[in-house]
């Protein structure tokens, strides 16, 4: 438990997941925008225990208003989850490469590059014929930082004919050596990708996180959606404003009226026949 949620970011981020879930289902709803230039008016209904109330208040309100700036984020995690996928994508198409250019093929020429970077201008394949450590890109270096999911592929040469994939260093009277496919096999399940695991773990784990992050954001969603009706219906008690009530208080103002109102009448003629009739 902890008493002040503003002390880091952990809780701003979940109210962020949770304003993207209605922000989905008003878009599912096809609902209009409440302000014009397609911006929608959020009010945040965040509670809190009345013996923190005083001393957090002012602290809740500075940690979701943060000065009026504009929040750019993301939903669902998609930056992030690209970002797994190139990273798995350029170590796999590296180490597998690597294995390759060390090979001949069919004819005795030495063997290409499998894996290549699509140019998304030009269309143009991108030779990545070494593997190396550069963090920052430019047109002239063969980096793996240029292939990213969308921009991968199996190179041209290699998609027309299968027989200039290498199998063996040296085919020169053994064309059937599959030395080099002995090297390829380890990195499967042996060679270690992506948080400690193969190639075949990486989709496991991606699905494994994004079913987790469902969840949680599920859950705050229905956590923050049930503190927003317990906060309505507490209000609503409070201002005593409840349609039903009113209207059955109204019959009863009105019978009990109706009924003083014959006592009062009835009670005036007594009084009159007394006066007039008995000469009291």
């Amino acid at each position: 438990y902890m008493e002040n949620k503003t002390e880091d970011d952990r809780y701003f981020i979940l109210t962020l997941i949770a304003i993207a879930k209605e922000l989905e289902r008003l878009k599912q709803q096809k609902a209009e925008p409440l302000i014009p230039n397609g911006l929608i008016e959020i009010e945040l209904l965040v509670g809190l225990p009345p013996v923190h109330y005083g001393k957090l208040r002012d602290a809740f309100r500075k940690y979701f208003y943060r000065d009026g700036q504009i929040i750019d984020f993301s939903y669902m995690g998609i930056p992030y989850y690209n970002a797994q996928l190139n990273e798995f994508l350029r170590s796999f198409c590296a180490a597998f490469n690597d294995i390759q250019l060390t090979g001949q093929d069919l004819n005795g020429d030495p063997m290409q590059a499998f894996f290549v970077a699509k140019n998304p201008v030009s269309g143009e394949e991108g030779a990545l014929n070494a593997s190396d450590t550069y963090t920052t890109v430019t047109s002239a270096m063969s980096s793996y930082y240029k292939l990213t999911a969308s921009s991968f592929k199996v190179a041209k040469e290699s998609e027309k004919d299968a027989s200039i994939f290498s199998t063996t260093t040296d085919v020169v009277g053994k064309q059937d050596a599959y030395d080099l496919i002995d090297k390829l096999l380890p990195l499967k399940s042996q060679e270690k990708f992506y948080r400690g695991s193969g190639a075949d773990g990486f989709l496991q784990c991606l699905i494994s996180d994004i079913s987790v992050d469902t969840e949680e954001s599920k859950l705050f969603y229905e956590n923050h959606n049930n503190i927003s009706k317990t906060i309505i219906n507490q209000r609503l008690s409070v201002s005593g404003v409840d349609e039903d009530e009113e209207a059955l208080d109204l019959v009863k103002f009105q019978n009990a009226y109706n009924l003083a109102s014959k006592m009062i009448s009835v009670m005036a003629e007594m009084y009159d026949q007394l006066i007039l009739n008995t000469a009291v």
